[in-house]
């Protein structure tokens, strides 16, 4: 397939993917405290992950992720609307302090997570859960090393 001339190029190699996860990670943080207008406390717990457009036209966004979001969200400042370069689907369940996320970034970055106020309510049998301490001390963890 040829490659138009005035495509943007871009490689991702082991320290975009550290920095990749990084971000996912503190974009699901920023989501949930939009959301409960506070930090997740230290108790807590989450996770998250990227995928390029390119992952999700190979395989498409799982279905049951859009059904358990049904919720539609952007960043909106009076007049100033990003909905073409930020959006994302969620769900929120304030009681049990309970969110969830699938963001789009521009056209090519996809970012997915969840965050619960309680840690301890979050099965380690198939996710790593994470607290959410220092962000910078994430870098250093073995999943970084990846894409997840």
């Amino acid at each position: 397939m040829p490659v138009p001339h005035d495509a943007g190029i871009a490689t991702i190699g082991p320290e975009t993917i550290r920095q990749l996860n990084l971000f996912a990670h503190k974009a699901v943080l920023a989501l949930y405290f939009e959301h409960f207008q506070k930090a997740l406390p230290i108790s807590g717990g989450f996770c998250a992950y990227w995928k390029t457009k390119e992952d999700f036209a190979r395989d498409g966004i799982p279905p049951y992720l859009l059904e358990i979001m049904p919720d539609y969200g952007t960043l909106i400042q009076g007049q100033w609307d990003e909905r073409e370069t930020f959006e994302y689907r969620h769900a929120v369940n304030a009681k049990d302090g309970l969110f969830a996320c699938l963001a789009k970034l521009r056209k090519g970055l996809f970012v997915a997570g969840i965050a619960a106020t309680d840690g301890n309510v979050l099965s380690s049998e198939i996710v790593e859960w994470l607290h959410p301490d220092d962000p910078q001390t994430l870098l250093e963890l073995p999943r970084f090393q990846k894409k997840l």
